[in-house]
């Protein structure tokens, strides 16, 4: 793991010191617009790591039906029914600082929030640092995974897989009965229930995609200083955490305070007791005043 700046990334697991052929990169560009289509697999994120130490491009892009294994931030399993939600993972091959590198998962949450207004009419905002949650109530609707891949001596060139679950269309007995199933019901939901009716998961795919590249392009052709001040100006008008009274959940402990802004490098700036801290990682719960709805 480089740097801690990278809100929310985690090593691949191709970080086990394994030997994988060097495999050059296509240097053919691949907009995110071309899918392969899988029934189920472990986890796509796992699948596409693979595939980027073999030298597949920045622009592939792995959806799945089901995982049997699908992982959320701190390892936590992602519960999912078998075609209820977009399953997701993109390749990106950033030529940009690996300290810029957080832009890339931030580009993808926007995209999934743009997506989820186009498709659904689903009114949604970006919660610090990798969730997209429904308003006005706050619960999840989708969960943004960023791994690094290829440190490995003799590996392929590094870089970055983003995964992205979206909750779309949940039957009516899910979440299951049980203590995960009870838990996730009270923090989460799918853009069908947000919205009161069927979602069109194709639709809401190729808008998903064509909004990631909308985002990605300028920052991999025009230039980081251009295409970062945009990306971060949408990310904070769209943010529900800023001005939140937020709990920063850490390793270490717990801090509180106010949101106040996302720094330039995209840590999360919060007023404490104490004073203001940043900071690059950790789970945030918004802390409600009295008599708003919950939320997390």
């Amino acid at each position: 793991m480089p740097d801690e700046r990278l809100a929310g990334l985690r090593p691949g697991r191709d970080t086990t010191g394994q030997a994988t052929r060097p495999v050059a990169p296509s240097p053919v560009w691949r907009p995110f617009c071309s899918p392969e289509r899988l029934a189920e697999v472990p986890s796509t994120n796992l699948a596409l790591a693979e595939r980027a130490k073999e030298g597949a491009p920045e622009g592939t892009v792995l959806l799945a039906e089901s995982q049997s294994a699908g992982r959320g931030r701190l390892g936590r399993r992602w519960l999912d029914p078998p075609g209820g939600s977009i399953l997701c993972s993109l390749l990106f091959r950033p030529r940009l600082p690996l300290e810029e590198w957080f832009l890339a998962p931030m580009a993808v949450s926007l995209a999934a929030r743009a997506a989820c207004e186009q498709v659904a009419g689903a009114e949604t905002a970006c919660k610090w640092p990798n969730d997209l949650v429904s308003l006005p109530d706050g619960l999840k609707l989708a969960g943004v995974l960023a791994e690094t891949v290829g440190e490995t001596p003799g590996s392929a060139p590094r870089a970055l897989v983003v995964g992205i679950g979206l909750n779309c269309n949940w039957p009516a007995d899910f979440p299951p009965a049980g203590l995960e199933g009870d838990e996730l019901a009270t923090r989460a939901t799918s853009l069908d229930r947000l919205t009161g009716r069927p979602v069109d998961k194709s639709a809401l795919e190729a808008a998903l995609l064509s909004e990631v590249a909308r985002r990605w392009h300028p920052l991999a052709e025009a230039g980081l200083a251009p295409g970062k001040a945009a990306l971060l100006s949408e990310y904070r008008a769209a943010c529900a955490t800023l001005g939140q009274q937020v709990r920063v959940e850490l390793p270490t402990g717990a801090v509180e305070g106010e949101a106040l802004a996302i720094e330039e490098d995209g840590r999360l700036r919060v007023a404490t007791e104490v004073g203001e801290a940043t900071f690059g990682v950790g789970d945030v719960v918004h802390l409600r005043p009295k008599g708003a709805p919950p939320g997390r």
